[in-house]
């Protein structure tokens, strides 16, 4: 079944891409997408179970419910330009990153070199996904520079013509290796796509600079695995195995997972409200971020991006969220192709999450983080009309 429905969807990507034959469209990305995930899981050899009617139904409710809805959005009329460029705020954010950046990484491994350096690079990734229990280190206000990094990374991209260009590569150099220090493959990848994408909407690439950036992209992936490897509670597993668990693993995790409506409506999807809520005096239970694992047979604690809506809402939840989704990325990719700057650099910011679909849902969960870039980004759109 799982086979059938691959083809069904890649058939679905052809129809999404004669709309504008653009690559980036998400009605021909989100379909596409996981058609060649069902076509690989199918072809590529594993120990993986396979995937049961819960993973399968959820899957075409939420295509078929973002690609409704995103075909709607993006017959929308829009006629809007918002300017971001500010080279006084622009400044600013330059001299904020360079300062705090090194303070920051300097304090990070300090604080992980206590352990000594046989833990060091354990002692690293507990720090930076906050499941480090016994430590009590904490950046403060310094914690923001890894956001407002990236985000100057993507202003000084999209205004690369207007900037100092030692400038751009000093931010660039700072958001990558700021990547780096959480030894997470994810946070670089998307990084990257996210450079990648608005050089796409300011007509910048050609066939060798996208070789040049695919060639960066695996450059740092192989980095990042590299140091991982170097740490004890890392075993040498094949290429392929490592490769089918990141791929294909959240799809049969998602099996597993039992809907139960709870008395806390949305404790998952609305996690960033609850916590927002508990600061203010309430007594909410706020779930974290790194999911508990499951077997299957391998240990995964990656569901899919359909984890929290259908644990907190079950069927009813992937066809809502699907279609929340499908309006966001709808209308913002209308406007990015309109020439609107803002939504150009906010469609690059969300579109990685479509990509790691298989892996998690990132916008709801991390909702703090992209309200945190929105706020960033308009700063310099606001001071200079002032």
């Amino acid at each position: 079944m799982s086979l059938i429905i691959g083809f069904m969807l890649l058939s679905l990507s052809f129809i999404g891409y004669i709309n504008d034959k653009k690559v980036l469209n998400p009605l021909f990305i989100m379909p596409f997408l996981w058609g060649i995930i069902l076509l690989l899981f199918n072809i590529i050899p594993h120990n993986i179970y396979q995937l049961q009617s819960q993973f399968l139904l959820s899957l075409v409710l939420w295509i078929l419910s973002f690609m409704s809805v995103a075909f709607f959005a993006l017959s929308f009329k829009v006629d809007s330009q918002i300017s971001l460029f500010s080279p006084k705020i622009f400044t600013i954010y330059y001299y904020l990153v360079i300062i705090c950046a090194p303070l920051a990484i300097f304090l990070i491994i300090t604080e992980a070199l206590k352990v000594g350096p046989e833990l060091f690079f354990l002692k690293l990734r507990l720090m930076n996904t906050g499941i480090d229990e016994d430590s009590t280190f904490s950046l403060g206000p310094l914690a923001y520079v890894y956001n407002l990094a990236n985000i100057v990374c993507l202003l000084f991209t999209f205004y690369f013509e207007k900037i100092s260009k030692r400038r751009y590569y000093i931010i660039l150099v700072i958001a990558i290796f700021l990547s780096l220090i959480t030894l997470a493959r994810t946070s670089i990848v998307m990084l990257l796509i996210e450079i990648i994408v608005i050089l796409y909407f300011k007509e910048k690439l050609n066939k060798k600079t996208i070789v040049k950036f695919g060639a960066v992209i695996i450059a740092f992936l192989v980095v990042v695995t590299f140091f991982r490897s170097l740490a004890p509670w890392e075993k040498s597993v094949p290429f392929l195995e490592t490769f089918s668990t990141y791929l294909f693993a959240g799809m049969p995790a998602f099996d597993t997972i039992n809907y139960q409506a709870e008395q806390q409506t949305g404790t998952y999807t609305f996690r960033f409200f609850y916590a927002v809520a508990n600061a203010l005096g309430s007594t909410y239970e706020v779930k974290q971020n790194i999911l508990p694992y499951v077997y299957v047979p391998i240990p995964t604690n990656v569901y899919t991006i359909l984890y929290p809506f259908y644990k907190d809402f079950g069927y009813l939840g992937i066809l809502t969220f699907g279609s929340i989704y499908g309006f966001i990325f709808g209308i913002l990719y209308k406007f990015a192709k309109s020439k609107n700057e803002l939504s150009i650099i906010l469609f690059a910011i969300i579109f990685p999450c479509l990509i790691l679909q298989f892996m998690g849902e990132n916008i709801f969960l991390n909702l703090s983080t992209y309200l945190q870039y929105l706020i960033i980004l308009l700063i310099p759109y606001y001071f200079k009309r002032i």
